[in-house]
């Protein structure tokens, strides 16, 4: 099985390629945000409770981004820290990732690829952050705010 730290290496052996070209540049973004969208998905997904859509769903992408951005009001005022944060970082990314897949009219540079790469990171270790505060949060009740319970 593939996990979000593969495709992040993976990602950096992109950078690697010797001539470097825009190909090159282009797929080491796109492995990068998936890294980050992987990641923050299975953060969502141990949740006790999802986080919420707006009024204009999406696609996959977009709902997560969404839920991420939404949590439950009910969860722990740290979870949802964590989970705000996730949002505005992979909101960010999937800009750029989607101009390297979409937007081929447009350059994209090697830099861009180090720092989408060096912000994927960042979101791997933020849910592994999150998930270890979730373990140590130990059961849902204790998840959840005080005096709170789920539907």
């Amino acid at each position: 099985m593939v996990t979000p730290e593969d495709l992040l290496a993976a990602a950096e052996k992109f950078l690697l390629a010797q001539p470097l070209d825009e190909a090159h540049v282009r797929a080491a973004i796109s492995r990068a945000y998936y890294a980050a969208y992987h990641a923050a998905y299975a953060f969502h997904g141990e949740l006790p409770l999802p986080g919420r859509l707006s009024d204009r769903p999406g696609g996959e992408h977009e709902n997560l981004i969404q839920r991420l951005e939404r949590p439950d009001p009910r969860l722990h005022d740290e979870v949802t820290r964590i989970s705000k944060l996730l949002a505005v970082r992979l909101r960010a990314m999937r800009d750029v990732r989607l101009r390297a897949d979409y937007k081929l009219q447009t350059d994209v540079i090697a830099e861009e690829a180090r720092k989408i790469i060096i912000q994927a990171r960042g979101v791997l270790q933020i849910c592994k952050d999150g998930t270890g505060k979730l373990a140590s949060l130990g059961a849902q009740s204790q998840t959840l705010k005080p005096g709170t319970e789920p539907k």
